[in-house]
């Protein structure tokens, strides 16, 4: 289903973390990126929970958020109303679905230790981080 995003180069992605974030994602390298829009389902708010408490706890991981939102101020709201203290970046055009790097959202994207894709899931399914996160 997800086979040909598995495919997208790690130039592109990289590409597009450090034009989203403004330069502060240097590196996607063992990163986590939860892509969402601020009206998701209330299973995927309670695996953005999830993750927040995974950040918490210090793992080696980096975790970080993109979302879909026009609105900053909107952005700003559901982060300070659901608790959430991962870093967040907006990406207010859309242009991670322009670009074709994912197929829809909310999804999570697992970028192993050369900055390849290794693993892609939808956001509120299964909300184990450390499942997700596991190589077997």
């Amino acid at each position: 289903m997800y086979a040909s995003y598995y495919d997208k180069p790690a130039k592109e992605w990289s590409q597009y973390a450090k034009e989203i974030s403004n330069g502060k994602i240097s590196s996607l390298d063992n990163t986590v990126l939860l892509v969402l829009t601020t009206n998701e389902c209330s299973p995927s708010i309670d695996e953005l929970k999830e993750w927040n408490k995974f950040k918490k706890l210090g793992n080696a991981v980096n975790v970080e958020m993109i979302i879909l939102e026009k609105y900053s101020t909107t952005v700003k709201v559901l982060l300070e109303q659901e608790n959430i203290n991962l870093t967040a970046y907006q990406d207010s055009t859309y242009k991670i679905l322009e670009n074709d790097l994912l197929p829809a959202t909310p999804m999570k994207v697992y970028f192993g230790e050369n900055g390849e894709v290794e693993k892609l899931g939808r956001i509120g399914g299964d909300r184990d981080p450390n499942k997700f996160i596991d190589k077997r």
